[in-house]
């Protein structure tokens, strides 16, 4: 019965984040999220600088996945197609979508053909691993945190990617510090 209670609780805190997001946008006038518009990236992480490694691996408690260049965590959304984003509005505001300035940079142990960007509606460049779109999350306070692991929002489910482009869907384990 923990699995349960925990998955319970994670679900609960994650609601409440989100409406605690949702209050704080819809309060604020001319706010770009508050009207959902499609593709705004609201405080998006900081784009690489150049030379640097957007993207790169590190190993965390789940094992080998990506990171970008000040080590947090990245995360796809199961729901988005190849080289696009559903994730705007209070999703891009709860999942920053990952952005560079220019082409990606590989890091060690990246694919640096599996790497790639679009144009997102506010026309800033997100970056893709394997066609899917990179996002961090903003319950991870710091790197090597993976509190996103797993949570079913948003029309998806959010999961790490492995070096090799596939989502990384086992659980984290009970010593990487998440939230729940």
């Amino acid at each position: 019965m923990g699995r349960y209670r925990k998955q319970f609780l994670r679900g609960v805190g994650t609601i409440l984040f989100l409406f605690i997001l949702a209050g704080c946008a819809s309060s604020t006038s001319g706010s770009p999220y508050a009207s959902g518009a499609a593709g705004a990236s609201p405080q998006a992480a900081a784009p690489a600088a150049p030379g640097e490694a957007s993207v790169k691996v590190a190993q965390l408690s789940i094992g080998n996945v990506l990171v970008n260049a000040n080590g947090m965590t990245l995360y796809i959304l199961t729901s988005d197609p190849d080289g696009q984003s559903t994730c705007s509005g209070g999703c891009a505001a709860a999942w920053p979508p990952d952005t560079v300035s220019g082409a990606p940079a590989a890091g060690q142990g990246v694919d640096s053909s599996l790497l790639g960007t679009f144009t997102r509606a506010d026309g800033s460049q997100q970056v893709t691993y394997a066609g899917h779109p990179l996002y961090t999350y903003r319950a991870d306070s710091s790197p090597g945190n993976v509190n996103g692991q797993g949570i079913t929002s948003f029309g998806g489910t959010w999961y790490v990617l492995g070096a090799d482009g596939q989502p990384v869907t086992s659980s984290m384990s009970s010593s990487s510090g998440g939230l729940y």
